[in-house]
């Protein structure tokens, strides 16, 4: 581990630079009444039924809550949704405490499998976050570019003020388009079109923060963000600030 860096995560920061054109504008009022975007989680063999896109951490929280609220929660991460085409993709989560209740939050990246050039376990990228002063849904981009074709899994660790870690991880890939997918992103006109198409081929991660900066724009887009995000089981998520 080579130090810590601080991670700004406000949304503008993060995601500005691929913010709505006048044509994504324009498409984004007909996506608010007419368009859903089904994400659709690649077919493995062996699977069953319909995968979700939750994947919460597995202890209670840093103080005792309503069993009402909501956990801390990672949007994909698990069996289904792991997949990128970009170097430097974005990794959400739903984070239910504010920074008072926190002492430190650490995100890591370490290589899953063994490379010529890397152990299995070992850190690929470690970063401290800062956080919200209210609950929210948090982006966490990562600074260094992933190799292609290698599975990496990512860790965010929160160490409450009372003692208590709450860790959860996930997997991620960034992976060689297909022709046909190539194709398909090629002729899309804008942005929205090309989260349909990175939903349709399970493009998880791109799928994600294609279509939470578009919502982030457009608020008009509740619809199509609330649809998205039932359709993999986040629904919960849904009037939950970006």
């Amino acid at each position: 581990m080579n130090g810590k860096k601080l991670l700004a995560l406000g949304l503008g920061i993060i995601l500005g630079i691929n913010g709505l054109t006048s044509g994504d504008r324009t498409l984004a009022q007909n996506y608010s009444n007419t368009k859903k975007i089904r994400y659709v989680p690649p077919t493995r063999p062996g699977d069953r039924g319909t995968i979700s896109g939750k994947n919460a951490a597995g202890s209670r929280g840093c103080q005792q809550r309503q069993t009402s609220e909501l956990p801390l929660l990672a949007l994909g991460g698990n069996p289904g949704y792991t997949q990128t085409l970009r170097e430097y993709p974005t990794v959400w989560f739903y984070i239910p405490y504010s920074s008072r209740e926190v002492k430190e939050a650490v995100f890591e990246v370490q290589y899953e499998e063994e490379t010529e050039q890397h152990q299995r376990g070992e850190t690929f990228e470690r970063t401290v976050i800062s956080l919200p002063s209210a609950p929210s849904i948090v982006p966490v981009k990562l600074s260094k570019a992933i190799p292609l074709g290698v599975n990496l899994r990512w860790y965010l660790v929160i160490a409450c003020e009372s003692g208590n870690e709450l860790p959860i991880t996930g997997m991620l890939k960034r992976i060689v388009p297909s022709p046909e997918l190539t194709r398909e992103l090629e002729g899309t006109r804008n942005q929205l079109e090309q989260v349909e198409v990175y939903a349709r081929y399970g493009i998880w991660y791109d799928a994600l923060t294609g279509l939470a900066t578009a919502y982030h724009n457009q608020p008009n887009l509740a619809i199509t963000w609330s649809e998205f995000l039932l359709g993999v089981g986040l629904e919960s998520l849904a009037q939950v600030p970006l």
